[in-house]
């Protein structure tokens, strides 16, 4: 029994330090990404200037201005800062103190995967999105 958690905590290891090191997530600092909302079911594109980011709902055309607080190359928090729906929901009002923490765990040619958390009391939500890359090719 401890051999196997032994051998699981090394092959873990093994992958954060040896994968996580392998691909740059700064090409994600700056740039235009999109992803489809599936919670919400929109379509968002994305406009980000290293510590500011703004969302666009397609649909709706409604816009959402976060600060983006880079923790590493790899891991960022979002803070709401405003929007422009006529009605703000709750979800709104809570993200404007409670940041979503972002990091990023895999990068392709043309888009990046991204496993996010917001913790909300006693709950705590995870989501993983693939937010695509707008006319750039990452390397």
């Amino acid at each position: 029994m401890n051999k196997q958690i032994l051998t699981s905590i090394l092959f873990t290891s093994f992958v954060f330090f040896c994968c996580k090191s392998s691909y740059d997530c700064s090409n994600f600092k700056n740039g235009k990404f999109k992803f489809h909302s599936h919670i919400a079911n929109k379509n968002i594109v994305i406009e980000r200037k290293d510590s500011l980011q703004n969302e666009i709902e397609l649909e709706s055309g409604d816009t959402t201005l976060e600060r983006v607080i880079w923790k590493s190359p790899c891991q960022y928090d979002l803070l709401e800062i405003s929007t422009t729906k006529l009605i703000p929901n709750k979800a709104d009002t809570f993200l404007k103190v409670n940041p979503i923490h972002a990091n990023i765990i895999g990068i392709s040619k043309n888009y990046y995967i991204t496993l996010s958390t917001l913790n909300a009391g006693s709950r705590k939500y995870t989501l993983t999105d693939t937010i695509y890359s707008f006319g750039k090719n990452i390397p």
